[in-house]
């Protein structure tokens, strides 16, 4: 077989050069292949637990229970002593929950740690589920003659935690010897209604 002469090994050698550099630079051309997971960054922000729901409801007139929050660090550091609440309705900052009024409050949680800041919030509905307390007098006695002007409401005495209330009653009364059952009919401004009946002799 008959060899190369130092030119051609030169050009072959030159050849293959080429070729690699071509073959780089394509490879280059195209797209990066992504990988198929998620990588997730680890966050070291303090985490905050509340005690009990994130939507609160009170009774109207009622002394609201805070059940406030813990809070802690990743590694399970126990910093619920950092922890600061802000009450806010509407917008407006509060020193304190007023449930002598139908409103809605937000309760803010926040905590400070190694310059994080974390903050959760509770909703604090004030409601009114309760309806009217209706105190009647005790059975009454009374003639005949006095049926015409007896005041049905008379010794009767409502009472509701909202103050506001609709009263009604039938009138079943007769100038005529018998037993009467007066229907008393309490209704607060939620719509809670309470019904009471008292016994009216009459002789």
């Amino acid at each position: 077989m008959k060899g190369f002469t130092l030119p051609q090994v030169i050009a072959l050698i030159f050849l293959i050069l080429i070729g690699s550099l071509i073959i780089i630079f394509i490879i280059n051309l195209l797209p990066e292949e992504k990988p198929n997971y998620v990588v997730y960054e680890k966050s070291d922000k303090p985490e905050i637990i509340l005690n009990g729901g994130y939507v609160v409801y009170t009774e109207m007139n009622k002394e609201y229970e805070e059940l406030g929050a813990k809070a802690f660090t990743k590694d399970g550091k126990n910093i619920s002593n950092k922890l600061e609440t802000f009450i806010y309705e509407e917008n407006r900052l509060r020193s304190e929950i007023d449930t002598s009024k139908f409103t809605t409050y937000r309760v803010f949680y926040s905590v400070s740690y190694k310059g994080k800041i974390t903050s959760v919030s509770r909703v604090v509905k004030i409601i009114d589920t309760e309806g009217p307390k209706i105190t009647l007098p005790t059975t009454q006695t009374i003639s005949v003659n006095e049926v015409s002007n007896y005041d049905l409401q008379s010794g009767v005495k409502v009472t509701d935690n909202s103050g506001e209330y609709d009263l009604k009653y039938d009138n079943t009364l007769k100038e005529k010897v018998g037993d009467y059952i007066i229907t008393y009919t309490a209704t607060d401004k939620s719509g809670n209604k309470t019904v009471r009946k008292r016994l009216i002799k009459v002789v």
